[in-house]
């Protein structure tokens, strides 16, 4: 630790003494235009509607879109609005702003450390950002390649149940729950995951693993599936709860090998 002190202050003072060093005119102007940058970039973040011009609102939905939304765009949101009634802390009041979108590289530009995500949710303003839709085919793709599939209603039900938790728990009080009961919960009320569930199954009963993230989503959202269909626990105990991820698996394997009515360890709905 001391030697983790003494590295962190040797890195401080050599950036006081470059900050005391007088800065040529080309210097200055190319920390300004730095600025200039990064400020541009967080207000797009902020106010997308800058970029995405067309919008249909619906409920209390606001989709927002570079071209023109195809009509089925309230077809997919009266999906995303019937799975988000099963959502226990769901605010029908509360108004999603989803921003669709056109490509995968426009996708990077507003998620940036999650390239191959489905969706991003933006903590604190909470813009809804899609990555690659066909709204008339419900579909959202992540360019990965694979498990690289879900349907939009799903992912914008997802997104949806992240700014409810925030709502719930405060975005800072939430960022502090582990990302299992987040993921898992939010996959649990949309009601799917890009992860094959007879697959997933499989291979939890068997033992084996993936490295992808989409088994991770599946894994989480059984292990809430078990917590919340089977325990019957609230979202406030899913969140507290001292019980890892491996625990709550583990629990839901022995009862699934236990139960004489043959249960799934996957969400029906999956």
């Amino acid at each position: 630790m001391s030697r983790l002190f003494k590295v962190v202050n040797t890195i401080n003072a050599a950036f006081r003494r470059q900050r005391k060093r007088p800065k040529s005119r080309a210097s200055r102007a190319a920390d300004a235009l730095l600025t200039m940058i990064l400020m541009a970039y967080l207000i797009v973040l902020w106010f997308p509607q800058i970029v995405f011009a067309r919008s249909v609102s619906y409920r209390n939905f606001q989709v927002y879109s570079v071209a023109p939304l195809d009509p089925n765009i309230i077809t997919v949101l009266d999906k995303t609005e019937r799975r988000l009634d099963a959502c226990e802390i769901n605010e029908p009041q509360a108004v999603h702003r989803v921003f669709v979108c056109p490509s995968h590289a426009a996708f990077r530009f507003f998620s940036p450390f999650q390239p191959e995500a489905f969706a991003a949710n933006l903590p604190f303003r909470h813009n809804i950002f899609i990555n690659t839709a066909d709204v008339v085919g419900d579909v959202v793709t992540n360019g990965a390649k694979q498990h690289n599939r879900r349907s939009l209603n799903s992912v914008i039900a997802h997104e949806c149940t992240h700014t409810l938790l925030a709502d719930r728990f405060g975005q800072i009080g939430i960022l502090g729950r582990s990302s299992w009961k987040q993921e898992g919960y939010c996959d649990w009320v949309s009601g799917q995951t890009s992860f094959e569930p007879v697959d997933g199954e499989r291979m939890l009963e068997e033992g084996r693993s993936d490295s992808s993230p989409s088994f991770f989503y599946f894994r989480s959202c059984t292990a809430v599936n078990y917590l919340k269909n089977r325990e019957h626990w609230s979202i406030s105990q899913i969140m507290d709860t001292s019980l890892t991820l491996d625990d709550v698996l583990a629990k839901a394997l022995h009862s699934a090998r236990s139960s004489d009515e043959g249960d799934r360890l996957a969400p029906n709905a999956l």
